[in-house]
């Protein structure tokens, strides 16, 4: 079984109390893949997605949409209970709480992306405490350049603008960039 995923059932275990939850666990034990099986999963098809607004959780969706584990997380109860149909394994914490992270199995993962857009302190701190974990790659999402810069003096591999980058998609493709513009080329 998955380590950040039996860490995430053993917290939901203990927080609820539930006794019921270990023979659904044993049971849900029994189809994983054992680990020399000839076809392990592929590591870096696990992700932790951190920040749930219209592009975390647009990000999260399409990536379970596409058969990849998906760790979503949001400081938000309320966003994570109306996400938890919709999403496999969504929960709530504070991601600029490093213990929090470490409960959850956040260290497990070869990529993080930071999806919080409104609180920029937040969003640096979350991005420092996952490449301290050892989270080999991780993406940033910023509102500026000035945020972009300063992302990635502290770590991130990648930083994206999402307005920035969906603007210049559709400049080319308002300028006869037809398919090669939709596609980025």
């Amino acid at each position: 079984m998955r380590r950040w995923l039996a860490r995430l059932r053993h917290r939901l275990r203990a927080a609820d109390g539930r006794r019921d939850a270990a023979a659904g666990d044993a049971a849900q034990g029994a189809q994983e893949e054992h680990p020399l099986s000839p076809h392990p999963r592929r590591q870096e098809r696990e992700f932790i997605v951190i920040g749930l607004g219209r592009f975390g959780t647009s990000l999260a969706g399409a990536l379970v949409q596409q058969g990849h584990d998906v760790l979503a997380v949001d400081v938000d109860y309320r966003r994570v209970q109306a996400l938890s149909t919709e999403l496999p394994h969504v929960v709530q914490l504070d991601a600029t709480n490093i213990d929090a992270l470490r409960e959850v199995g956040a260290d497990h993962f070869d990529t993080g992306v930071v999806c919080i857009g409104t609180n920029f302190e937040s969003n640096l701190l979350a991005t420092v405490l996952l490449r301290k974990l050892g989270v080999r790659r991780v993406i940033t999402k910023a509102r500026t350049r000035t945020q972009r810069e300063i992302l990635l003096q502290v770590g991130a591999d990648e930083v994206i603008l999402p307005e920035h980058e969906a603007g210049v998609r559709l400049a080319r493709r308002l300028l006869g960039g037809g398919l090669r513009g939709l596609l980025g080329d």
